[in-house]
């Protein structure tokens, strides 16, 4: 996460100098919103660490993080993506093991 964190932060900067949009951030984004949900949801279906349905979730999200952005605006897609975080979020955070 630090690295990916510092890797967009890098990208930023680069775009902010040169003005210019860069398909770096495209495909970055890529990575983090639709194909790293889609593994970690096989991930958790493979493993069986939380519930199905969880896993299963994370891969939906991966599948509609794709889809978002050519559904809406995307002020309305942001909104959209963020709740649809929030969601997985509050799923993986509520199924975590009590100490």
């Amino acid at each position: 996460a630090v690295m990916g964190g510092v890797f967009f932060a890098a990208v930023w900067l680069v775009m902010a100098a040169t003005t210019h949009f860069t398909l770096v951030y495209v495909l970055g984004g890529m990575w983090y919103q639709m194909i790293a949900p889609a593994a970690l949801g096989i991930a958790a279906l493979h493993e069986r660490r939380v519930a199905w349905w969880i896993g299963v979730y994370a891969i939906i999200v991966g599948i509609l993080n794709s889809q978002i952005f050519m559904l809406f605006k995307p002020d309305m897609a942001m909104v959209v993506q963020g709740i649809v975080w929030l969601i997985l979020g509050y799923l993986v955070y509520a199924s975590r093991r009590r100490a």
